[in-house]
């Protein structure tokens, strides 16, 4: 037995997680649910928290099937240049990036060790007009 934490997805053409795909999905029963697990908590009653992050991913991705028809996959790391992997996500329309130290334990809540980036986009727009509800009685 595992417990494992990840997310779900349902992913549009590009494969790309899509969340209105997924709110559709939860609500018809419609659609490829895909899990993608990042870490392993426990394993066949060995609480894992306390060892490393890598030797989590390690016996993670031992667990996990290769199999890209599978709906519950290994997500992938990637190790190297921080600016460079979070350009090509916001390049590519992803929401964001998470970065964890290697050498972290698994805590709940937030932490220093594992962060969220977002990706977002910036615009200058100029307000035309504005229309409101009881506006007219003013």
């Amino acid at each position: 037995m595992a417990i494992l934490d990840g997310e779900v997805v349902v992913q549009d053409g590009r494969g790309v997680s899509d969340f209105e795909a997924l709110q559709k999905a939860l609500s018809t029963g419609r659609g490829r649910l895909i899990f993608y697990g990042f870490d392993l908590l426990h394993l066949d009653g060995e609480d894992l928290r306390d060892q490393p992050l890598s030797e989590h991913r390690r016996r993670l991705s031992q667990v996990l099937s290769s199999d890209e028809t599978s709906p519950v996959q290994f997500s992938q790391d990637y190790i190297g240049e921080g600016a460079v992997f979070f350009r090509a996500c916001a390049d590519h329309g992803l929401e964001g990036i998470v970065s964890k130290r290697a050498s972290s334990r698994y805590r709940s809540g937030r932490s220093k060790t594992w962060l969220k980036t977002k990706c977002f986009t910036e615009s200058e727009l100029t307000l035309v007009g504005i229309c409101a509800a009881g506006a007219a009685n003013l």
